[in-house]
């Protein structure tokens, strides 16, 4: 099986984020939270607008969930696309594309209903570990501080948002809603 190459997702933001459960940070440290989480899992909450450019040959296979497609366009050249058949585009898993052209896929991807709790779960651990690293930034791993004379420097690993999902245990979690790639 051949796949479709996805060139772009471009993702509305939500109207709001899930609440997480036992959080008491701001309402921005829960969005960063939702974000990063979101950024490590292919399903979504709650629903938004969404429009992916793929391009066939091949088998679109979506790589969000839960995706519910308004309108299938193709690139008919001259900066203008035309309406396609979805209908004619299914296939056992996701959608043949047989033309060797873009095709615009717009819709919504997400679920309104709360997320299930181990999802939350991964949140809450996720949001604490971000407030904890910002509260007492010497307890993570990898914290440097350095004194030369008068002069001192303090830091993180640069990439610690990104070990923060392993770190804080929210990754084992979301082993079931992992992104593919």
């Amino acid at each position: 099986m051949t796949r479709a190459t996805v060139l772009s997702i471009t993702e509305g933001q939500p109207a709001s984020w899930p609440a997480i459960p036992g959080f008491t940070g701001t309402v921005a440290d829960a969005a960063a939270t939702w974000q990063r989480l979101e950024a490590w899992i292919s399903h979504r909450w709650p629903a938004r607008p969404v429009v992916m450019i793929v391009e066939g040959p091949g088998t679109f296979l979506p790589p969000l969930a839960p995706l519910s497609i308004a309108t299938v366009e193709g690139w008919a050249g001259g900066g203008t696309w035309a309406s396609a058949s979805l209908a004619e585009m299914a296939a056992p898993l996701g959608y043949a594309l047989d033309a060797d052209t873009s095709f615009r896929f717009t819709g919504t991807v997400g679920d309104d209903t709360d997320p299930p709790a181990v999802v939350l779960e991964a949140a809450r651990r996720l949001a604490e570990f971000f407030a904890s690293i910002a509260a007492e930034p010497s307890t993570m791993a990898g914290y440097t501080s350095e004194t030369l004379g008068d002069y001192s420097h303090t830091g993180r690993p640069s990439a610690w948002a990104a070990r923060a999902m392993v770190l804080s245990g929210a990754a084992d979690l979301l082993r079931p809603w992992r992104a593919l790639r």
